[in-house]
């Protein structure tokens, strides 16, 4: 008989591995070519396991944008709903759309539509929609996600490869979609964009005379230089290895964050 503490054990080397197996199955069904690791398409609910990471450099953020948002491309089209999310527009071949507020300098990585599509002929599309800041030389980013006629599923796309950066001062982002069906066997609940934020590049020359441009600390020291974040320590100097005492931390982190307090 095993005691307390060896069950214990035993449970959660059988979670590790019943978990670890049910990433590499969703993993090798993953058709979509998005960047969420142990994914599956899951036609039959819709459900995506898994919990992504979300934040950070290194990890993707993932903005949802729920049908709701979006409106029809025109005034003079309707808009049906079911559920408490879908919705679908009442023209055939017609749009609806939403605008996308992302960070500005930050990476386009994915693009996700989740649907429910039961129409064996007509599907729907899912793009993102680039246009200058008054509306023209409108292009889309990435080829039309498109539905497949499988019920209540969606479909995805990693946009890594494109090297979108988002440049909210001279360009829109716009998320557009096409329930072609003109009825409620073509419906959306959303779009998921993924991004990732990004260091500014580093400079062809230095700031200081102890970090020249060879340093590992080289990009993110000249970042912090570019947002007003620091000076240095004098003298044309860093002094990157020196300590960083309470008072430096605070105004660092308030600098980064634009912390502040209403004196008036």
């Amino acid at each position: 008989m095993l005691s307390k503490g060896s069950s214990l054990v035993l449970a959660l080397a059988l979670s590790a591995l019943a978990s670890n197996a049910f990433g590499q199955n969703a993993a090798s069904s993953n058709s979509s070519g998005g960047p969420q690791p142990g994914v599956a398409n899951i036609a039959s609910s819709g459900l995506k396991p898994g919990v992504p990471n979300d934040g950070g450099t290194q990890d993707d953020i993932f903005l949802r944008v729920p049908a709701f948002n979006f409106s029809p491309y025109s005034s003079a089209i309707g808009t049906g709903a079911f559920g408490n999310v879908n919705r679908w527009v009442t023209s055939p071949s017609s749009s609806m759309e939403a605008g996308i507020t992302l960070p500005g300098g930050a990476l386009l990585t994915y693009l996700e539509l989740d649907y429910c599509d039961t129409n064996a002929t007509t599907h729907l599309t899912g793009n993102i929609l680039e246009c200058d800041n008054v509306g023209g030389n409108c292009s889309y980013v990435t080829s039309n996600l498109v539905s497949a006629g499988d019920g209540c599923s969606y479909v995805s796309a990693n946009l890594t490869p494109l090297n979108h950066i988002v440049d909210n001062f001279h360009r829109i982002l716009t998320g557009v979609v096409y329930t072609n069906s003109g009825d409620s066997t073509n419906s959306f609940a959303s779009l998921i964009v993924g991004y990732k934020l990004q260091v500014s590049p580093a400079p062809g020359a230095a700031t200081f005379t102890d970090v020249p441009t060879g340093d590992p600390g080289f990009q993110y020291i000249e970042a912090l230089v570019a947002s007003g974040i620091t000076a240095g320590c004098g003298g044309g100097n860093y002094c990157p290895d020196s300590p960083l005492t309470r008072r430096q931390m605070a105004i660092f982190l308030s600098k980064a964050l634009g912390l502040h307090w209403y004196g008036y």
